[in-house]
């Protein structure tokens, strides 16, 4: 059988990408070659495919994807190679009209101007080929690399897998994070009974965001009391430990057995301020809480404010509009036995909540809240729960510098399972309840025990106003049911006897 003589590549590379440059007699002696010729045949459709997928990238910016190509073009070191003799210039000569060719009159991508002059002028650019396009693929590879958006943007948990994202949805970097369940970056309001696992912020002020991450496991990495701070690219910048929380009514401040992270939260006081960090940590029992800040950069703790009882959501917001943002810390004080609402200073959390006198801590003083108020529990709370205490449930910030916060009952020992009474409060910026709504629990447990004859009538609405006036105010010495901020607020920290 006599021997095929397979066809120069570079001659099969003109048929495939510049087939309107070769003459018939060529071209048709190509293809009955290609189709008795296995091996031509293989080349002939790699590079089809080559130049199918160069096609494909035409529509989109520089990426990731497009400098891959490059990186293939420049490993070739051809491109159309094919030539005639009377095209051929200076080598010099070609490369400078190419780079006018493709550089100036194209305000493109790089990666499309490129193809472009090679499509308009196939012949005129193998003359280049060898030496001009290798050099504007290295310019495009070392000159003039793509920019990346390395800035994090959002992050998600899955499948205990950490997946960092930029602004574009390009992946930045992975990590395993064995333990901690599915999250997002982006969870918005209150956060229930789970920890916030994750979160997001710019520590520095500096523009770019990194990543915070609380445990989720009793022992081993990622414990519930520690807290992980990684730099935008994903080095570790710092690990800490939730640290100590205080004993109420005990002679001694000593360590837990264990606090777990509830919430971390990033926040600026002032647009001019620099960023600040808390976490929320509570005893395994929930009771006693601690609101923390961390330094930024070493994640050592700052101040501490300390709350009987357990604490949920923290938030910000600049209550007075006066340009300075207010901490808003919302939980249980299981020394009242109440929902509670705190209203700080981020710059002065020092200290801890009001508590009756057999709870003073020892050596920790009286913090100076802007604002605390207590809850009272509703009828329906005070005869079908089996907790002492009412929980706060959400708390949003609306329209008017007004704060809605919803606070429930679980029903335990209600005829119907499952059921929770809900209170929604509207509360003014300085603290003062506006109204009070009843959530479709309180009405459907009215409803019911009004039918089976419990209720001789109904509690709605006047019941509402009865609440509203049972809310109580702490003046820094006592509660009582006018609105007023802390008599201590602002006051000097007086020094611990």
């Amino acid at each position: 059988m006599e021997e095929l003589h397979h066809i120069d590549e570079r001659t099969l590379e003109a048929y495939v990408a510049a087939s309107t440059e070769l003459d018939e007699p060529t071209k048709t002696g190509i293809e009955a070659h290609v189709g008795e010729c296995a091996l031509c045949r293989e080349q002939v459709e790699s590079l089809r495919l080559f130049y199918r997928e160069l096609d494909e990238s035409l529509d989109k910016g520089p990426t990731e994807r497009d400098r891959s190509f490059m990186e293939k073009i420049f490993a070739r070191r051809r491109f159309l190679l094919p030539s005639r003799a009377k095209e051929l210039r200076e080598k010099a000569d070609s490369l400078v009209e190419a780079y006018a060719e493709i550089i100036e009159p194209y305000r493109r991508p790089l990666m499309q101007r490129l193809w472009r002059y090679v499509q308009i002028h196939p012949v005129r650019s193998a003359a280049a080929a060898s030496f001009g396009i290798a050099v504007l693929a290295a310019m495009f590879l070392v000159s003039r690399p793509v920019a990346r958006d390395t800035n994090p943007a959002y992050a998600k948990i899955k499948d205990y897998v950490l997946t960092v994202y930029n602004k574009e949805a390009e992946v930045l970097w992975t990590k395993s994070v064995l333990g901690i369940p599915d999250r997002s970056s982006e969870i918005q309001g209150m956060t229930g009974s789970e920890p916030r696992f994750l979160q997001m912020g710019d520590l520095d002020g500096d523009g770019v965001n990194e990543i915070l991450i609380s445990g989720a496991n009793r022992e081993g990495v990622f414990t519930v009391d520690s807290l992980y701070c990684y730099e935008h690219d994903g080095h570790l910048r710092w690990a800490m430990n939730s640290g100590k929380i205080i004993s109420f009514g005990d002679t001694t401040v000593q360590q837990h057995s264990i606090a777990a992270i509830w919430d971390i939260f990033v926040m600026k006081k002032t647009t001019a301020s620099h960023p600040q960090l808390f976490l929320v940590a509570s005893e395994v029992s929930f009771s006693p809480t601690k609101l923390a800040e961390l330094d930024p950069k070493t994640g050592h703790e700052i101040q501490a404010y300390y709350n009987r009882g357990g604490s949920g959501r923290l938030l910000s917001y600049d209550l007075d509009g006066d340009g300075s943002e207010e901490l808003l810390l919302v939980g249980i004080n299981d020394a009242f036995n109440r929902a509670y609402l705190s209203v700080l200073d981020p710059s002065d959390i020092n200290g801890h909540a009001p508590v009756p006198p057999q709870y003073e801590p020892h050596n920790v003083p009286e913090a100076r809240e802007k604002y605390y108020l207590l809850f009272p529990l509703t009828y329906f709370g005070i005869h079908y729960s089996v907790d002492p205490y009412n929980q706060p449930m959400n708390i949003w910030i609306t329209q008017g510098r007004r704060i809605d916060y919803e606070v429930s009952e679980r029903l335990q020992k209600f005829p119907i399972n499952n059921m929770e009474a809900q209170v929604v409060y509207t509360i003014d910026s300085t603290m003062r309840v506006e109204s009070v709504a009843p959530g479709n629990g309180l009405i459907k447990a009215q409803e019911y025990l009004l039918q089976n004859g419990t209720l001789k009538k109904p509690l709605l609405p006047e019941y509402l106003s009865e609440l509203k006036d049972s809310v109580l105010y702490w003046d820094g010495e006592r509660f009582g049911n006018k609105p007023t901020t802390n008599l201590r607020y602002r006051q000097p920290q007086q020094p611990t006897p």
